[in-house]
């Protein structure tokens, strides 16, 4: 029994990278840039609060089968609004490479991606198309990606994910108690006068034990009329910030981020402060930039077996990822590429996960405040104005949802969400219900 245990382990570990009583380690090869251990996943219809906890029960190996494979999968969501998106995602293994191919569509008009329409109906675009190529300890990525991270598994933060997607070109490199990861990524052409506008990213983890692990990260948004990049951003090892304040250059934004997670037996806590901008002098009534995250995942709660809990609080203050000039906010054509809820917020949300052998049942719980911020907002040329958080007319939202996902040959997944606005849009005295579903399917090939 013994050399059969020894044998199990030691095939698995040949096949993901890692042995099997960890399942975070597990899963840190399936998504490229999710760097080390307990970061964030950007597929909540697959995952749920209860992976990250979990050992690599049979469920679990199910789902990291499937990811492990060549599949084909195949969502749709809609909404009360009449708004339909169809979304086709490929992906092909090539001995150890990867790549990954996801056109979608979109029936109807809505803010979200992609935006221009055709007929004013429908828009579509590829909104992932990428190669990932692992070795060893580095392995790199190139093409188009909807790049998320965050300090937990399920929980994307400082980059959301959203789209539209970067096109980018990146790498990770992991080794003893370090990792680190790079990417640059062109964010497109401003007109009508041409001005260029270009991130850089970097982020450097430090795991003195398996159950804990610190970051640092880094993001440099620059730029200008025709300008090329910017090559001492373009270096992955130089710190971002010093090249900003000997320059004294306006059109840079260098935005901060710590980090941490911890895990205590069958609980998980974690943690992210963004320092967009902290006054350490007193000028013109500036405010803090800041943006947050903490959260904890309790895996069974009073003994109750296979429930698993996550509580989260996040929040951003106003002029949070925003610039004095407008075109260098934290923004990709007009969307946030940090928390989708943009800044001038904060949501507490509560997500409930009962685990079966074949699949996972999960309710969810949220509210949010939103004020009159946004990301694109240009900061005050004079004092700022109090308040900076929660400010103006303060939309509400309350929501509520329900999950299910059937693992078996294939996988099947439904989604429903209602939720309910006051104040919607920052209209004082509006209502508002949007009901949401989402379906998606799952196919080896």
């Amino acid at each position: 029994m013994r050399l059969r245990l020894i044998l199990t382990a030691f095939a698995l570990r040949a096949l993901w990278g890692q042995t099997p009583d960890d399942a975070l380690s597990i899963r840190n090869d399936l998504d490229f840039l999710n760097l080390r251990k307990r970061v964030a996943a950007r597929n909540p219809g697959f995952f749920g609060p209860g992976d990250p906890v979990t050992k690599a029960d049979s469920l679990l190996r199910k789902k990291i089968g499937f990811l492990n494979s060549n599949c084909l999968q195949l969502s749709f969501r809609a909404d009360s609004l009449a708004r339909g998106y169809l979304t086709a995602s490929l992906k092909i293994k090539m001995d150890r490479a990867l790549l990954v191919m996801e056109p979608t569509l979109k029936v109807g008009r809505s803010p979200d991606y992609p935006t221009h329409l055709w007929k004013d109906f429908a828009a579509g675009d590829i909104i992932s198309g990428y190669l990932r190529i692992p070795f060893e300890h580095f392995k790199i990525i190139a093409g188009r990606y909807p790049f998320y991270d965050g300090p937990a598994f399920g929980d994307p933060f400082f980059f959301s994910g959203e789209l539209p997607p970067l096109d980018l070109l990146g790498f990770t490199f992991e080794k003893g108690h370090f990792g680190f990861l790079y990417l640059f990524s062109p964010l497109g052409l401003y007109l009508p006068d041409s001005t260029q506008k270009y991130l850089n990213y970097h982020k450097l983890t430090f795991s003195p034990t398996s159950s804990m692990t610190f970051y640092f990260s880094e993001a440099a948004l620059y730029g200008g009329r025709n300008a090329p990049p910017d090559p001492y951003y373009v270096n992955p090892f130089l710190l971002y910030y010093p090249r900003l304040w000997n320059r004294r250059i306006v059109d840079e934004n260098i935005l901060w981020s710590f980090g941490f997670n911890s895990v205590v037996g069958n609980r998980i806590f974690y943690g992210e402060l963004v320092i967009d901008d902290f006054p350490y002098t007193v000028e013109r009534n500036e405010h803090p930039k800041l943006a947050w995250l903490l959260g904890t995942i309790l895996g069974h709660p009073l003994g109750l077996e296979h429930l698993f809990l996550r509580l989260s609080y996040r929040g951003a203050t106003r002029w949070t990822f925003g610039h004095k000039s407008s075109w260098l906010s934290f923004t990709h054509e007009g969307v946030p590429l940090g928390p989708p809820d943009g800044n001038d917020f904060d949501r507490i949300s509560l997500d409930i996960d009962r685990r079966f052998n074949r699949g996972d049942f999960v309710v969810a719980l949220d509210f949010r405040r939103k004020g009159e911020g946004g990301p694109e907002e240009k900061e005050p040329s004079g004092n700022f104005p109090d308040p900076f958080f929660l400010t103006g007319v303060v939309e509400k939202r309350l929501s509520f949802g329900i999950g299910l996902l059937i693992v078996k040959k294939q996988v099947l997944g439904f989604r429903a969400r209602y939720s309910r606005f006051w104040n919607y849009e920052n209209r004082e005295g509006t209502t508002r219900s949007l009901f949401n579903l989402s379906l998606f399917a799952l196919y080896r090939i």
